[in-house]
C-alpha cells in the first residue's frame, strides 16, 4: 500500500521481503529522499527476543549493510533494549552511527496497521475486493499518516521519542 507513495520527501519505490533465516532481515524498503537527493534502502528487522545473545545476533546481521545492499537499518521492538544488555546497547549505538535506528512500537500506532492487515486478509468477507480496500486506505491516508511508518522512514530524526 506504500509503493509509489511519498511521505515527508521520501518516495517509496520498492518493498522486498527476504527469505530470512532466524536472524536475517525481514524486508527492505527502497526509497528516494528528495531532500538529500539520494537513494536510500532501509533494512527492517522485527526482534522481540528477551534473550540478549539472540538479540546481539540479530543486530550483527542488521549492521551488515553490505550483505543486504542497504544503507540504513531499522530494528523494531515492542520494548526498549534493556540497559543490562551492555553489548546490545553498544550495537544500538553502532546502528545509530551507521544512520539506522531502533524503533519502539507504541500500541496506538500499531493497532490501525494490524486492523488494516486483518481486514485486507478477509476483504471479501467484508464485501470488498482487495484493490477497492487498497484504494480506500490510500484515499484516507491511514498507512501514509501512521507515526510508526513515518518513524521507520525517517532518518533517525525521530517523529516520536523512543524510550532508552
Amino acid at each position: 500500500m506504500l509503493k509509489g507513495e511519498t511521505i515527508e520527501n521520501i518516495s517509496i519505490s520498492e518493498i522486498s521481503t527476504f527469505n530470512a533465516s532466524s536472524h536475517d532481515l525481514h524486508f527492505s524498503i527502497s526509497t528516494f529522499d528528495s531532500q538529500s537527493q539520494k537513494d536510500v534502502k532501509i533494512g527492517i528487522r522485527v526482534c522481540e527476543t528477551t534473550n540478549g545473545l539472540s538479540f546481539n545476533a540479530v543486530m550483527k546481521r542488521l549492521l551488515d549493510y553490505e550483505k543486504y545492499g542497504i544503507n540504513r537499518g531499522c530494528l523494531i521492538r515492542s520494548t526498549p533494549i534493556p540497559k543490562s544488555w551492555r553489548r546490545g546497547k553498544e550495537l544500538e549505538t553502532q546502528l545509530k552511527h551507521q544512520g539506522g535506528e531502533v524503533v519502539v512500537l507504541k500500541k496506538e500506532e500499531i493497532k490501525p496497521l494490524i486492523a488494516i492487515y486483518k481486514i485486507y486478509q478477509q476483504s471479501e468477507d467484508y464485501g470488498f475486493q482487495k484493490n477497492e480496500l487498497i484504494q480506500l486506505i490510500k484515499e484516507m491516508e491511514i498507512v501514509k499518516q501512521n507515526p510508526l511508518i513515518r518513524e521507520i522512514l525517517s532518518e533517525g530524526t525521530t517523529v516520536h521519542q523512543n524510550a532508552d
